[in-house]
């Protein structure tokens, strides 16, 4: 009889872990790797907004094969028959007021030695931040953009180099800011790491208070594994599950 309710109790807290862990949900925003996209078209999730006043549009970015990857579907920045002057964004939740702080993790590919925008706390096509790989392989600098003006916010220093995956965490909260980049192999936690090197700290009180997140034409770039949550910790917590374990984890 002992034994039964030993085994009772046992089984009872077993189905009340199970419970619990499942019931728990990370509190992710927005999330894609692209495979159910089609190759050729623009992604599902993303939309045209347009370019900023005062340059070309563009509108040719498509989903396309991972040139190290045939097997793996990627987001293919492409500018107007490769005219810099595109900046088209690929939005998604722009203009969002409820998109404050949030932590926003992707893989990023240079496919070639060039400058490669993403933007962030976008509230329409004119007023967004950006955080733009430089060439040479070594600078990122963080902008806002208003009035047809490109404001600096802050640069990094981190060597890097065309047709290889990085791992980047862009993470905005209230008017603070924090860039980290590694190589995508790379399996330290970006909580145990420090930001590149900073080579300039200007104030970032300077970011919009709200809006969501876009790839940007002008150069040519590559995303995939795309996920946004409010804090890291629902990033984490999504890595330890399922396909995003592949995913945003072992990196497929």
């Amino acid at each position: 009889m002992y034994k039964y309710k030993i085994l009772s109790i046992f089984i009872a807290m077993a189905l009340m872990f199970s419970f619990f862990t499942c019931g728990v949900s990370a509190k992710i925003l927005f999330k894609d790797d692209f495979e159910s996209s089609t190759i050729g078209k623009p992604p599902d999730n993303w939309k045209n907004i347009g370019p900023p006043t005062g340059y070309a549009g563009g509108g040719l970015s498509v989903v396309d094969k991972d040139p190290l990857d045939a097997n793996n579907k990627v987001f293919n920045i492409i500018p107007k028959a490769q005219d810099t002057n595109s900046h088209t964004l690929w939005a998604v939740h722009d203009g969002d007021k409820s998109w404050v702080n949030y932590v926003w993790e992707f893989d990023w590919l240079f496919p070639e030695d060039n400058y490669c925008p993403v933007a962030f706390r976008i509230v329409d096509k004119d007023q967004f931040c950006q955080v733009s790989r430089r060439p040479g392989g070594s600078e990122f600098h963080i902008y806002q953009h208003t009035a047809a003006a490109w404001n600096e916010l802050r640069k990094f220093t981190f060597k890097n180099e065309a047709l290889k995956w990085y791992r980047v965490q862009i993470s905005v909260k209230d008017d603070k800011f924090t860039f980290k980049i590694k190589d995508r192999d790379d399996r330290t936690p970006f909580a145990k790491m420090n930001e590149p090197d900073i080579l300039s700290n200007a104030q970032v009180g300077q970011l919009y208070p709200s809006g969501g997140i876009a790839a940007q034409e002008g150069y040519i770039g590559m995303l995939d594994n795309v996920i946004v949550g409010e804090t890291e910790n629902d990033i984490l917590a999504v890595e330890s599950k399922g396909k995003l374990a592949v995913c945003w984890g072992m990196l497929k």
